[in-house]
């Protein structure tokens, strides 16, 4: 099946709005950047509650929002919250509430990898896992 002309450049617009949209949620956002990666692991943090990411901030680390049932791409200080979130959770022994996946080299590389999980239904079991 071959693709027409205007399919391929409806792609190619959205992907263009999608990487402007990127850019500006990186130039607005106001990120707390007191837990950056490496600050979770200060005795005062070990075993103190971290919560998932709020999933607005865009970027190039994939990961998974179990309690919405959602594929995301968050910056680094989502994916970092996340992975705390998941060490808090294991040492609990509660269920993921956020999985982390993968750090790609491009928030668009994330964007694809993320599209195509959605759309191949990607199995998350991983979100129900209790004994670790």
């Amino acid at each position: 099946m071959f693709l027409s002309e205007g399919f391929i450049s409806r792609i190619i617009v959205v992907m263009t709005a999608i990487m402007i949209l990127f850019w500006i949620a990186r130039e607005l956002s106001n990120t707390d950047h007191s837990l950056e990666a490496g600050n979770y692991n200060t005795p005062q943090m070990q075993d103190r509650y971290v919560a998932p990411p709020t999933y607005k901030v865009w970027g190039r680390g994939l990961v998974y929002d179990c309690i919405k049932g959602e594929w995301a791409c968050v910056n680094r200080h989502g994916y970092s919250q996340c992975r705390a979130n998941m060490k808090w959770n294991i040492s609990h022994n509660k269920p993921y509430e956020c999985f982390t996946v993968h750090v790609y080299s491009s928030d668009v590389d994330c964007i694809v990898v993320q599209l195509r999980h959605i759309t191949r239904q990607v199995k998350v079991d991983f979100c129900n896992q209790y004994q670790r």
